[in-house]
Parts: structure tokens; sequence; C-alpha cells
């Protein structure tokens, strides 16, 4: 007998209850803790979505890679956004750290909180590969830690809302499949009732 170890997810009833500013930040940054606790984010139904794809690899931490993926995904979409409504190269090749450094220059040079912060969650979440630390960012930036922590926090605060829109949007996507597949349902019944009633009447008319 197998026995499967991947992770199940609970029913929650109100996902503005687990998608917090906590939560993200532990996704973020608490990424390679070693622990089997699972983050309540890893609960949404945008999870579900991600792993019952039978592409999607399945191991014990399946949900928490989904997650991961969401986050990252995210992050780089709205760093490309943000940089290109400031008329920057949306995403340069950024093989080195000189080249990443350049980036970083631009992206302060802007003025823009909102493109910094996502510089700034880019390049301590996303491309961790780089060893950008905090202090070496405030350097290129121009910036002190404690503007720095606050554009950080806004940020998150934005992930929140985003991850708020996809799981009312994939919440909304399921209530309408039920509804389709019931309404299917519903109507097979009732074809399956008239095809019988007609079967009735044939044969008794003969």
């Amino acid at each position: 007998m197998t026995t499967s170890h991947t992770q199940v997810s609970p029913r929650i009833e109100e996902s503005h209850n687990v998608i917090t500013t906590e939560n993200v930040k532990l996704a973020l940054f608490d990424r390679f803790q070693q622990t089997d606790q699972m983050n309540p984010l890893e609960r949404l139904v945008i999870i579900d979505q991600v792993v019952s794809n039978f592409t999607f690899p399945h191991c014990i931490y399946s949900r928490r890679f989904a997650l991961w993926e969401i986050l990252v995904a995210s992050i780089t979409k709205e760093l490309i956004k943000h940089r290109r409504v400031m008329d920057i190269e949306p995403r340069p090749p950024e093989t080195s750290i000189r080249e990443a450094s350049t980036a970083i220059f631009l992206d302060g040079k802007t003025g823009n909180s909102e493109l910094v912060g996502w510089s700034w969650l880019y390049y301590r979440c996303v491309r961790i590969d780089l060893g950008i630390q905090q202090k070496r960012f405030c350097e290129i930036v121009c910036l002190d830690d404690r503007t720095i922590r606050r554009y950080q926090d806004k940020t998150i605060r934005r992930i929140v809302d985003i991850l708020l829109d996809k799981e009312w949007k994939a919440r909304e996507r399921q209530f309408v499949m039920k509804s389709n597949k019931n309404h299917l349902r519903l109507k097979y019944l009732r074809v399956g009732h008239k095809s019988e009633q007609i079967k009735q009447w044939f044969y008794h008319t003969q």
C-alpha cells in the first residue's frame, strides 16, 4: 500500500483571514526554513489550481513550491510593469552583479517609491543568486534602511491586494464551473426523464 505525502488543502471560508502581510512575509523571507508547518497561504484556491495541473510535480512541498511560483511571477510582473511606466528597459539581462547594480541604480534614479519597492523585493527574494543585501541596495539607490523597509512594507501590502484579487477571481471561476456542471446535470436528468416518458408512451401505443 502506497502512502501519499502530497499536502492536502483544508477548506477555508474567508480568504481575507489568510491573505495577510504576516503570511506574505513568511512566504518571502522564510522560504528556506526547514519546517513542515504549512503557510496558511498554501491553502488557497489559487494554489489548488496550480497543483491540480497534471504537469505540476507532486511532492510533500508541492503547495509551498506553487505559492513561491505565484509570488515570483507577481513580483517580476510588477517590476516590469513599473519599469515600463518609467521608460526603463523592463528586463535587462542581469547576468552579473554589475548589470544588476546598473538596473537598480536606474530604478532608484526615478525617485518612484513603488518601483524601488518592487525592485528591492525582486533582488532580495527572486534574484537571490546575486546575493545583493539590503545595505548594498540602499547604497545604490541612495536611501537609508528605514526608507527601504517602509517601501518594502508598502510593496508587501500590494502583494496582499494582488493575491486577494487572484483568489477572488479563482473562486468566482470555481463557482461558475460548479454552477455550469449542476445546470448540465439537471438538463440531462430532464432529458432522460422525457426520453423515458416517450419510451413508455411508445410501448403503450403498440
